[in-house]
């Protein structure tokens, strides 16, 4: 509430900051960039874009006994976005840059996600490639599947036995 009465003040940020306020300047930055980004721009709320997402998934979901697959909406930030935009958006893009509003833009794209059912849990060590078996749940995907294939037993010292003790 005072943010918002600042705003509309004379004061500036730069004037807070020189008064040693650095969290009120801050603040009333945010607020106006707020006030001019929903000013000038539509905007859609996350309780939209969770809707939207829910009605994708209910839409494009596929079940088997190893995976969910479905559609939502992806966000990718700008800077890692590998494809250039057609000219109008990166007209837009420029024009939104000057206005100040924003701290990070992000592209919006649809998206397949797949949901493994019954993972499997690994401990990782940093600059090592291998993966360290901790656990599994159910059966429908084993370490002895990874690492033998499809000979699920094996020999060790001259005696069968299961690929997942040997592990």
């Amino acid at each position: 509430m005072e943010t918002e009465k600042a705003v509309e003040s004379a004061v500036s940020e730069q004037q807070l900051e020189a008064l040693g306020l650095k969290e009120a300047g801050r603040r009333l930055s945010r607020a106006k960039r707020l006030q001019a980004a929903y000013r000038n721009y539509q905007f859609i709320p996350q309780e939209k874009i969770n809707l939207f997402n829910g009605k994708l998934k209910k839409e494009t979901l596929t079940e088997d006994k190893n995976a969910s697959r479905y559609k939502r909406l992806g966000f990718i930030r700008l800077e890692n976005y590998p494809e250039i935009p057609p000219a109008h958006a990166l007209k837009r893009l420029l024009e939104a840059r000057k206005a100040g509003c924003f701290d990070s833009f992000e592209v919006c794209r649809i998206e397949w996600i797949e949901e493994v059912k019954d993972p499997i849990l690994f401990g990782r060590i940093e600059n090592c490639a291998d993966r360290f078996f901790i656990s599994q749940w159910d059966d429908d995907i084993k370490l002895s599947d990874i690492v033998f294939g499809d000979t699920a037993r094996v020999e060790k010292d001259g005696r069968e036995d299961t690929a997942d003790r040997l592990i």
